[in-house]
């Protein structure tokens, strides 16, 4: 057998490209719009009373199989419209959706391992795509498929293209997939060559997709068919099969972390014009537990150690869940934790769990702050120098737990490491804290210790810059790469609160180089998820709102500004942060477990100066920086 002239290979490649060609124009009396569906993590509520307590990534993905899907369109609660383009999705698939019936479906042939397997058009169909599909029915063999190998699709040798399809099983013993063959030129005439599998699914399953991309990888490429079949026992229906010359399937992602009750709107549009008509989904997400621990308050009741004991907490997205509040309390420098079973004895058994009896106001589910108030508490003795703590803990509507610091009259201290502390108030410490370098204040400074005895009390005020001075000098509208924290230098905007999670950590983060970026934050910074950056790298916060680490955090790695509260919340944790703080405001009262405060910080802040370069690089764009050696 002679090869083909490469002018006769020539013609009949040109006749396929007109075939095609042709197919795109008929391709304009596509009538029917595009499917989108749409797939949240976590799949469902992870919070209380339909709340999410976690950052939702979302995927929508989108259907067309006659001209393709042009694009993928979204908005979040009215706002404005995102939309994500794509080329080259014409379906090259005759009969994609086996409408049309045959022996026994039109354009597609069997192969057939298991002479007793059934291969049929069904009346079922996957979600808007007709109400048909390919169904087999196998009692054994190795491979059992229907194929459009006689009606392959037009392909280019190399050519990146990807494929689908959906699936729904029923008692599989083994596997259902796809296989993807490529077609390629033999001599003058056909030759075969599988390309890959698709992932597989067994058991019983509803209708779900699956997609393939792959390389059309033979020097003589002239088209790819597939074969969707089942391996083993079982039932399994096809539908909606695609080969398009896209790189990717039509899909976007992004993740919604902004806390608030949310409507997300979408459609698809294809390539004839038609537009799919707008879904909605509706979630709300709070990844906030209460916070502000604030007016701790002591009333005198009886002897000189009694106390009614009284605090304000905050939750302003699902609100407080009034039923949820306790307390214990320690006589003994937070070794034992509980309560006496009369709260005004000290000779009844002590109970070490958490007391629920104090009253809250107002006592109604859902309301944004209320005060918790014990009855009268006998701590025992006067000998304060004995500290004596008391702890709060109260639950949100969604579902958030939040433990409030540890309340004493010497409680846990902060060490920072290489870096100094400035207030434009006074300076004090439950407990004595340590500094490397400068103590400053407008005011006084106690119980701060600087190893080099440097201390600058009743300085000056600071005049530090505000969320809107920063963000006027350095105007940016670049949004976070796909919602998650950034691994490339840049300026970024997040118009809304935003948490860092594991679902907006990025895997290599911790690995990526060189990295300058700044990211606004025009809500809330909510850090529910350890995190750390390379030594050459850095990132700094600029937060118009509050910035709350969960109690559960124990090493972070950023400068962060905030305009509001910087809230290291209550819990036994010692957390480490490298970089810095400038806030309005803090709450640094960690403390833990024992007696360890007596020998070990709760709070490490460690400076490091490689955010005055990430300052250079984002804030200034021609600041020099120069080394010089001090004594």
């Amino acid at each position: 057998m002679h090869r083909l002239p490469k002018a006769i290979l020539a013609i009949a490649l040109l006749v396929l490209i007109f075939t095609a060609i042709a197919n795109k124009i008929e391709a304009v009396s596509d009538v029917t719009a595009p499917t989108s569906s749409i797939v949240l993590n976590p799949s469902s509520p992870d919070g209380q009373n339909g709340w999410y307590i976690s950052p939702i990534d979302i995927t929508i993905s989108a259907d067309d199989l006659e001209s393709g899907v042009a694009s993928i369109n979204w908005k979040i609660d009215g706002g404005s419209l995102n939309t994500q383009s794509f080329s080259n999705t014409l379906n090259l698939v005759q009969n994609p959706s086996f409408e049309d019936d045959g022996t026994p479906i039109d354009l597609w042939d069997e192969v057939n391992d298991d002479i007793n397997s059934v291969f049929s058009q069904d009346s079922i169909g996957a979600p808007s795509l007709g109400s048909n599909s390919a169904k087999i029915q196998a009692t054994s063999g190795t491979w059992n498929a229907f194929t459009n190998q006689a009606n392959f699709a037009v392909a280019t040798p190399y050519e990146n293209m990807t494929s689908s399809v959906w699936i729904k099983t029923s008692g599989v013993t083994q596997d259902a997939y796809y296989k993807v063959y490529v077609v390629y030129d033999n001599a003058g005439t056909n030759g075969y060559s599988l390309i890959g599998p698709s992932t597989t699914v067994s058991g019983t399953n509803d209708w779900q997709k699956i997609t393939y991309n792959f390389v059309a990888s033979h020097d003589d490429a002239i088209g790819v068919y597939v074969e969707l079949g089942i391996k083993g026992s079982g039932t399994v229906w096809f539908d909606g099969a695609t080969i398009t010359s896209a790189t990717t399937s039509p899909s976007t992602n992004f993740v919604v972390s902004s806390n608030g009750e949310h409507t997300l709107e979408y459609y698809a549009i294809d390539n004839a014009g038609n537009e799919e008509s707008a879904q909605t989904v509706d979630f709300k997400i709070d990844t906030k537990a209460p916070s502000r621990w604030t007016d701790f308050t002591l009333t005198q009741s009886g002897n000189d150690h009694t106390y009614i004991v009284s605090i304000n907490v905050s939750d302003t997205t699902s609100g407080i869940d009034v039923s949820t509040d306790e307390f214990q309390y320690s006589i003994d420098q937070g070794v034992t934790w509980g309560y006496y079973a009369t709260l005004t004895q000290c000779n009844v058994n002590f109970i070490q769990n958490w007391n629920g009896t104090a009253s809250v106001s107002p006592n109604t589910d859902g309301s944004n702050q209320v005060t918790i108030t014990t009855s009268a508490i006998d701590f025992c003795d006067n000998n304060w120098a004995d500290t004596k703590y008391i702890r709060f803990r109260i639950y949100d509507m969604a579902g958030n737990l939040s433990i409030s610091p540890d309340f004493a009259i010497n409680g846990a201290w902060i060490e920072i490491i290489d870096g100094d502390m400035h207030s434009n108030d006074l300076i004090s410490s439950q407990s004595s804290s340590a500094i490397t370098y400068l103590a400053s204040a407008d005011e006084t400074i106690s119980n701060i210790d600087s190893e080099n005895g440097w201390y600058l009390d009743e300085y000056d005020e600071l005049p530090f810059d505000t969320y809107a001075e920063w963000a006027t000098k350095y105007p940016t509208s670049t949004a976070l790469p796909g919602g998650k924290l950034p691994t490339i230098d840049g300026k970024f905007k997040v118009n809304s609160d935003f948490t860092i999670a594991n679902t907006t950590i990025p895997n290599n983060l911790s690995s990526v180089q060189n990295m300058s970026a700044v990211v606004f934050v025009d809500g809330d910074l909510n850090i529910n998820a350890n995190y750390s950056l390379h030594s050459t790298s850095g990132i700094i916060f600029i937060v118009a709102g509050d910035i709350t680490v969960n109690a559960s955090v124990d090493t972070i790695d950023s400068f962060y500004i905030t305009d509001g509260l910087f809230d290291l919340g209550g819990g036994s944790a010692q957390i480490a942060i490298t970089g810095g703080v400038q806030a309005d405001d803090t709450n640094m009262k960690r403390t833990l477990s024992g007696n360890q405060n007596s020998t070990t910080p709760a709070q490490i802040f460690t400076y490091d100066p490689k955010y005055l370069i990430v300052g250079k690089d984002q804030l200034t764009g021609n600041t020099k920086v120069s080394w010089i050696g001090i004594n």
